[in-house]
């Protein structure tokens, strides 16, 4: 992370800037003996339980999975938390094996009622790191004697361990005992809440010490998203996390804090001001974060733009493909995303995101099996991967094997509980199965989660109408209208409501604002060659069932206004419509035209009125 954040600075002659800030021992640390040397290699080579054995006291001859013993004596700070780190990661590690074999067995057990052979991914949350509590224990009495050594009038200018002293944490030990109490508190491990500190505490006091660790601001961020509590005390004036606001990781912080509370644009604004090319204007970080966000906004032009040049620059480069991947899928780009397939399929074929690619193309053609076997291999890979759950449960959907799809979206709301996509997903599911009011509340979370988002109020809107529930189907579907409905989404059915409650005015604006919406969608570039008029508008519309119901009420609208040429276009415009509407137009017309000749009156044109506005 950090040496993309280096490419993206500016070319300077480094003999010319001023001596660093940062401590040395953070840039380029010195092991004090072979032992660290040894385990480092061993972190390297993933062997983390035995990096943790080789920096811990003599252990008898046969290893113990559940507990390692006590740390070597007088480790200096890099060692302990590297001894701390990798005997996490053992546990983790373990964890994984433990819950491939639940799966295994869960597989080979043809009359376990949790078997499900087709998603092939048991149960989450089963399995648990083995090393918690230890790691919790070990590194809170590193700690507590951390502060002591403070304190210690004698340590004041020595931030190294005396010889009787424990050895003391330092930036990346705080960093692992946080991510430590992290861990232990989302496994809901019980520990002594009155000795044990907070994790968000810990992490500040990491990042005061190296704030360029993006991976505690991560933690932080994380915890903070899920402890409203924390958040607020992170918040105050007095918070420690405002001293480090002149460091440019704090923004980055707040951006990615900003767009997990679903505020993009804000999230969007920090990104592009870090952009500008005398800071991080070359940063795939910032181009990846800034192509995220315009897809979560649906941007999708802007979205794809970037990706393309970020994947023409660095077509080795795999992060951030599979949503790009997505977009050329909603663009039912076919070609674009075959070639992209090849391409990851080349770099690297057991990556998650290149299964999830490969997902995404077989389900564009239509070859629903072979896309969830696809969805399937990239869970293998990566059980958390939330995209690859969420777009197997869309299959499963397609397919109409609802109960598996209701599993997949299930499993990732447990992954990811704050992503709206399996949280719709579930909502699509029940309405299909005409389950209404289980449909209303996955619906309703989504919708809590993004604001934002017309769809989310406009499947609300549409659950409210089958619940016979006419007022509140109402209030959804102007609260899609206020969250800018470019789809015309809501309009139709707005419309529809208003015209069931005898509200005429109303519901010939929102459908005439459903016509222009359509317009839009369909002529995207229209606006930028100023106003059209309203026979360009009805002529350059494409007329399917709620256009043609549209048309054919604003017909009948503008008859009783006397408005007759009016209500003539839009008669005009359903004469070739293959549907009822062109048999009533045509009727419509001959009332008109006799109207006008025996009355001999003269004709008005005009628009509905356009001093509607919807009601908050």
């Amino acid at each position: 992370w950090a040496a993309e954040q280096w490419m993206g600075l500016p070319s300077v002659d480094l003999h010319k800037l001023p001596p660093c800030s940062i401590h040395p021992d953070y840039v380029d640390f010195k092991p004090q003996s072979p032992v660290y040397c040894y385990a480092k290699t061993l972190m390297d080579l993933a062997e983390y339980a035995h990096a943790a054995a080789v920096l811990s006291q003599s252990s008898p001859n046969v290893a113990n999975v559940e507990s390692m013993p006590p740390p070597l004596p007088d480790l200096d700070p890099a060692a302990f938390g590297l001894r701390a780190y990798a005997l996490y990661m053992a546990g983790e590690q373990r964890k994984e094996e433990e819950f491939q074999e639940r799966n295994e067995a869960n597989i080979n057990d043809a009359n376990n009622p949790n078997h499900d052979k087709d998603i092939g991914v048991s149960g989450l949350g089963v399995a648990r790191n083995p090393y918690l509590l230890q790691l919790v224990s070990e590194l809170g009495d590193a700690y507590k004697n951390t502060n002591a050594s403070m304190l210690n009038p004698d340590n004041s200018n020595n931030m190294s361990f005396a010889s009787n002293i424990d050895p003391q944490l330092d930036a990346f030990g705080l960093y692992v005992y946080g991510m430590v109490l992290s861990a232990a508190r989302e496994q809901k491990i019980a520990l002594p809440m009155s000795s044990t500190p907070k994790p968000h505490s810990i992490l500040l006091q990491s990042l005061k010490q190296f704030p360029y660790n993006w991976s505690a601001w991560m933690d932080l961020a994380e915890y903070a998203i899920n402890d409203r509590a924390a958040e607020i005390e992170l918040e105050e004036d007095d918070s420690p996390l405002h001293l480090l606001s002149n460091n440019f990781m704090y923004h980055f912080f707040c951006a990615h804090l900003q767009s997990l509370h679903q505020d993009h644009n804000t999230s969007l604004s920090i990104y592009e001001t870090w952009m500008d090319p005398s800071m991080f204007g070359g940063s795939p970080f910032l181009l990846t974060q800034c192509a995220n966000i315009h897809y979560q906004l649906r941007n999708f032009a802007a979205a794809h733009r970037i990706l393309q040049e970020l994947h023409n620059d660095m077509p080795y480069r795999l992060d951030a493909m599979d949503v790009y991947s997505n977009i050329l899928y909603v663009q039912e780009d076919a070609i674009s995303l075959s070639q992209l397939a090849h391409v990851a399929v080349h770099v690297d074929k057991y990556r998650p995101e290149t299964s999830c690619i490969i997902g995404n193309y077989y389900s564009l053609k239509q070859q629903r099996a072979k896309a969830i076997q696809a969805f399937q291999r990239a869970l293998a890979m990566d059980r958390t991967y939330v995209s690859a759950w969420t777009l197997m449960g869309h299959e499963y959907v397609e397919w109409k094997q609802t109960a598996h799809a209701m599993e997949a979206y299930r499993r990732a709301v447990q992954v990811a509980p704050r992503d709206y996509r399996a949280w719709y997903g579930l909502g699509q599911t029940y309405e299909l199965l005409s389950m209404y009011l289980y449909a209303l509340y996955y619906y309703q979370q989504a919708a809590q989660l993004r604001p934002f988002d017309a769809r989310m109020w406009s499947a609300l809107g549409q659950i409210y109408t089958h619940l016979f529930r006419k007022e509140d189907a109402i209030r959804v579907y102007e609260k899609a209208l206020q969250t800018d409905d470019t789809e015309g989404l809501a309009t139709q059915k707005l419309a529809a409501l208003y015209e069931e409650k005898g509200q005429q005015e109303k519901a010939a604006q929102c459908y005439f604002r459903h016509l222009e919406l359509r317009h839009q969608v369909t002529y995207p570039n229209a606006t930028a060659t100023g106003p059209k008029t309203l026979d360009f508008l009805l002529q350059h519309i494409v007329v399917e069932d709620a256009e043609a119901e549209a048309l054919l009420y604003l017909a009948n609208y503008h008859k009783n206004q006397g408005q007759y040429d009016t209500a003539a276009m839009f008669c005009s415009r359903l004469i070739e419509y293959p549907g009822p509407e062109r048999d009533m137009a045509k009727a419509m017309l001959r009332e008109l035209r006799a109207r006008v000749e025996t009355a001999n009156l003269p004709s008005k044109g005009g628009r509905p009125s356009s001093g509607f506005e919807f009601s908050p």
